[in-house]
């Protein structure tokens, strides 16, 4: 048995700490729920999953409306529920009923955001970044990423390089190839791409 030494709550939610330590950060209306009182005695274990059963059918309608909105990746509803108050456990659960209902497709969404970059000229490396902040695994990111023509990503850079052109001339080559290289970096495109690009457009290692 664990005893509470603290209800905190704010506009939104409620942490909850006891005197093992450990604390719960959860909904106020599931402080309410559960009676959760200052100096009371309670299984812990017992209350975790009292809580979890409670949240779970909530949590669902709450991710429903999320993705009424736009889609989201499993981190994303994730994140948005524990924000909500939501425990770990519930939130897991509510992506697993999500997922077998079809309503989750990481690799879906994954798909879309390399097709979308790549139409707007961006190579690989700043996929890879938009990937990972929007929660898809790393095995999935690669598998996507080693999958991108070679040929494609280097004639993607070299379309890059010729629309950025015109903000660089001046009348040093080798500054302005510096500032090219470092733009097309940035649209995370990699160094062999870059080059690439740079000779075909003149401004190769010998300007």
């Amino acid at each position: 048995m664990i005893r509470i030494t603290s209800v905190e709550l704010n506009r939104f939610n409620a942490e909850v700490c006891f005197d093992d330590g450990s604390r719960l950060r959860l909904r106020k209306k599931d402080v309410e729920a559960q009676k959760l009182r200052v100096g009371e005695e309670l299984d812990y274990q017992a209350l975790y999953g009292r809580l979890c059963a409670s949240q779970f059918p909530e949590g669902y309608e709450a991710a429903l409306d999320i993705l009424d909105r736009s889609a989201k990746t499993e981190q994303e509803i994730k994140k948005k529920l524990l924000l909500k108050g939501y425990l770990p456990e519930a939130a897991q659960a509510v992506c697993d009923k999500l997922r077998e209902a079809k309503l989750l497709d990481d690799k879906y969404i994954a798909e879309r955001i390399v097709s979308a970059m790549s139409a707007a000229g961006k190579g690989k490396y700043a996929m890879a970044v938009k990937l990972r902040a929007r929660g898809i695994g790393r095995e999935e990111s690669l598998d996507l990423l080693e999958g991108l023509d070679e040929e494609s990503q280097k004639e993607a850079a070299l379309s890059s390089a010729r629309k950025l052109q015109a903000k660089y001339v001046s009348d040093d080559p080798r500054r302005d190839r510096q500032k090219l290289s470092q733009a097309l970096i940035r649209r995370g495109f990699s160094w062999d791409d870059v080059q690439y690009a740079l000779e075909r457009i003149g401004l190769d290692d010998e300007v």
